[in-house]
């Protein structure tokens, strides 16, 4: 299996429905805890998995950035396949959060 992070930003309530939408789960179990958090409009990051079979699926499994959007969140950074997810999470705290409509 290979797997692709990817971090979504958004503040209010997560849009639990996207993990089913796009096939993922939280990275870490502080992930988890983000997630289900009521922040009161404060922005957070959410680190988030996608698992496939060939590496030749890669691009078939990228989050469907316009469907985040839709939500209120915006998709920041996808990770390469097999990238660690600490190098993914630091890149994240250091990109700007993007004007709606321009994700990743």
């Amino acid at each position: 299996m290979h797997t692709i992070h990817f971090v979504v930003r958004g503040s209010g309530r997560f849009p639990f429905d996207m993990l089913r939408y796009d096939c993922c789960t939280p990275t870490t179990e502080t992930d988890s805890m983000e997630m289900g958090e009521d922040w009161d409009g404060d922005t957070r990051d959410v680190m988030l998995d996608k698992q496939f079979r060939k590496i030749t699926d890669a691009r078939r499994f990228l989050p469907t950035v316009g469907r985040w959007e839709s939500f209120g969140w915006s998709v920041i950074v996808v990770g390469e396949p097999h990238a660690d997810h600490y190098s993914i999470r630091d890149r994240a705290m250091r990109t700007p959060t993007p004007p709606r409509g321009q994700g990743v």
